[in-house]
Order: structure tokens, then C-alpha cells, then sequence
């Protein structure tokens, strides 16, 4: 799912589709992380979504990290899960 993680940058959107609404998060970290540095913290006084895949992609050696920022959110119709990202 994440093989192209690795293409987003910071000021790109990601989009999550979640029921009835999608929500727009903006990308402000991209990083590469040893496996044992690769630590993702809960507790933020922000909205945050945070995404991870092994980097290389298959390989376990380290940890592409990707978080962004909540933006907004609106109603969407349907009941659809999905996410997207450019």
C-alpha cells in the first residue's frame, strides 16, 4: 500500500476517506529512520496522521516516516475507505 511513500514531500496533501467525509492532511516531516528510531509519539496537541513502510520498501533495515497535519474535513457521500496522496 505504501510503495510510494517515498514520493511525497513536505506541502503535499494527503487525503483519507473515511465514511461519510474526507479529510485533508498536509505533509510537514518526511524522514528515514533506523528500525530502533523510528518512534512515533501519541500525544500532540495537533492533529496528526503519521504513515510508515520499511525502506527500502520489503527490506526491514530502515523506516521511511511520513506526518502531516490535519487540515479539513467535509462530508463526502457513500461509505468508502480510502487513502490518497499527492
Amino acid at each position: 500500500v505504501f510503495t510510494r511513500l517515498n514520493k511525497l514531500k513536505p506541502g503535499d496533501t494527503i487525503e483519507v476517506w473515511y465514511k461519510n467525509n474526507v479529510y485533508l492532511y498536509r505533509v510537514n516531516l518526511v524522514r528515514i529512520s533506523p528500525p530502533e528510531e523510528a518512534v512515533v509519539y501519541f500525544s500532540s496537541p495537533n492533529r496528526v496522521i503519521t504513515l510508515s513502510t520499511c525502506w527500502p520498501v520489503g527490506d526491514p533495515e530502515n523506516r521511511f516516516i511520513v506526518q502531516a497535519e490535519f487540515v479539513r474535513q467535509f462530508p463526502l457521500g457513500g461509505n468508502q475507505v480510502s487513502v490518497r496522496a499527492w
